[in-house]
């Protein structure tokens, strides 16, 4: 079997996936290539778009470093999904719950139930000292109850769509141009992974915005967010063929010793997930023309191989699934070996 894990982290302005699902053209070649594609909710979430497909296991960013640090495995199973709406959202209760009978009768997901949180948790976007956007939670705790009243009545997969407070109007206006990272995007994966920490089920989130505002025409990679009232249906549709988190190996799951290579942006080496890599010798492929707004150096002990755009990683990955060098594809003559 042939799995390629297919990172692009939230919040952090990669010119491609950075966006709205702007990297859902690269993670479908994957697809064509990989059995599996583990990767996380934000390189494939589109608001109301969605094109990943059952070889893709849509993993939570948290989840997603449990499984590359060797903790967890991953098998997919038949997901129950349950759904946190804060209460401040109630406001938009006609959008919401339009877009959840929509995934229903579409995707054909089986909703199990929904919660209201009993208080408003009052999520919103900061910045920290370093100026880079983060999120402040007044009432997280509330989300953790309404997560646990959908697993008692059975739910295994929790979507969560919670209010984002944002008051940072000229960055928001700069995302929506192209030219700056999401500002809610780091709020949301706090989110995330607090569901999944306390309670080990998949999750995704996605925002709810209280305030009416006039459409108009976006960066390309941003429009997904633009045709439809809510973002709900990316999440729901994630999360029904979202694999589940085991602590332990049961047959058809899988592994990060059956990963064959992990595909990054080119200066995102900062996070959990290669600071407790489990296989050093696993092939990383960084691509030059996937920027961040970070500039972190790849660690010296790793199977580093550098591609100047993902067009060139797929060539890269396909010469891995074969066995070739790509080397000698790239640069064909070597020197004579001597004895």
């Amino acid at each position: 079997m042939f799995i390629v894990v297919n990172i692009i982290p939230t919040g952090i302005g990669a010119q491609i996936g950075g966006f709205a699902g702007d990297s859902n053209p690269v993670n479908t070649l994957l697809e064509e290539i990989s059995d599996i594609v583990v990767t996380n909710p934000n390189s494939v979430n589109a608001a109301s778009l969605f094109s990943a497909t059952k070889k893709t296991f849509y993993t939570e960013g948290y989840a997603l470093d449990l499984f590359l640090s060797g903790k967890i495995f991953l098998k997919r199973k038949y997901n129950k999904i349950g759904i946190i709406i804060d209460k401040k959202a109630v406001s938009k209760k006609v959008h919401i719950i339009n877009a959840i009978n929509a995934c229903k009768s579409v995707f054909g997901a089986y909703i199990k139930d929904i919660d209201i949180t009993d208080k408003e948790v009052n999520a919103k976007v900061i910045k920290n000292h370093k100026n880079l956007f983060d999120g402040l939670i007044e009432n997280k705790e509330e989300l953790l109850k309404s997560a646990n009243r959908l697993i008692s009545k059975g739910c295994n997969a929790i979507a969560v769509f919670c209010v984002i407070e944002n008051d940072y109007y000229n960055d928001d206006e700069l995302y929506l141009n192209g030219k700056s990272p999401d500002p809610i995007g780091r709020i949301e994966a706090i989110i995330s992974h607090y569901i999944v920490e306390n309670t080990g089920l998949p999750s995704a989130h996605a925002p709810i915005f209280l305030e009416d505002y006039e459409k108009k025409i976006v960066d390309p990679r941003v429009a997904a967010e633009e045709i439809g009232y809510t973002y709900i249906p990316c999440v729901i549709r994630g999360l029904q063929h979202a694999p589940q988190y085991l602590k332990y190996y049961e047959n058809n799951s899988i592994s990060i010793d059956d990963v064959s290579c992990i595909i990054v942006p080119y200066n995102c080496f900062n996070g959990n997930w290669i600071k407790f890599l489990k296989r050093k010798d696993i092939p990383i492929i960084m691509v030059e023309n996937n920027k961040t707004i970070l500039d972190d150096k790849p660690l010296e002990n790793l199977n580093i191989i550098k591609a100047s755009n993902y067009l060139e990683s797929i060539g890269i990955i396909s010469c891995i699934k074969s066995g070739i060098d790509y080397k000698s594809v790239i640069r064909p003559f070597y020197s004579n070996i001597s004895f």
